[in-house]
């Protein structure tokens, strides 16, 4: 969502030619699953055993979720010929416009709030619930990916 805000306040103030439209708002675009992913099953085991101090967590979270975009980015690129979504080449310190340091520092700034605040919350939660509710959760959230993918891939390919 943080995305999301930040493309109005440049469409508003500067003028941005992307704004974000319905399909927008929902953030269930793969950067950000495998990236949350990779901060559940890398990170928080080695914050609940009290191993990172909030620094640490801070920059192993910018590298992880920067590499995750970057094979993002260039899978898309592999399989598309360019990547569709997001460019960061005129940006300062971006890599092949696939990843850039703005981004990064947002990314680990995120998930600094997301691995301190919001994952221990929904790991209570999810420990409440039975097998069968988590299945539903994992089908209704599957389905909605799909949907948001259907939708963004109409709306980027067959313009």
């Amino acid at each position: 969502y943080l995305e999301v805000v930040w493309a109005w306040i440049k469409f508003f103030a500067y003028g941005s030619t992307w704004y974000p439209r319905v399909v927008d708002l929902i953030p269930l675009a793969a950067p950000y699953g495998l990236g949350a992913v990779v901060l559940v099953l890398v990170i928080w085991p080695l914050l609940k055993r009290k191993r990172l101090s909030p620094t640490a967590v801070f920059g192993l979270s910018m590298l992880l979720t920067g590499t995750v975009e970057f094979l993002c980015a260039l899978l898309l690129v592999i399989l598309y010929g360019r990547n569709y979504f997001w460019d960061y080449s005129n940006r300062m310190f971006n890599l092949f416009g696939f990843v850039c340091l703005g981004t990064c520092i947002l990314f680990g700034i995120a998930s600094v709030f997301f691995l301190y605040f919001v994952y221990p919350r929904c790991e209570k939660l999810f420990e409440k619930l039975t097998k069968k509710q988590i299945s539903k959760l994992f089908w209704t959230l599957f389905i909605l990916y799909i949907i948001n993918l259907g939708l963004v891939c109409i709306r980027e390919f067959w313009k």
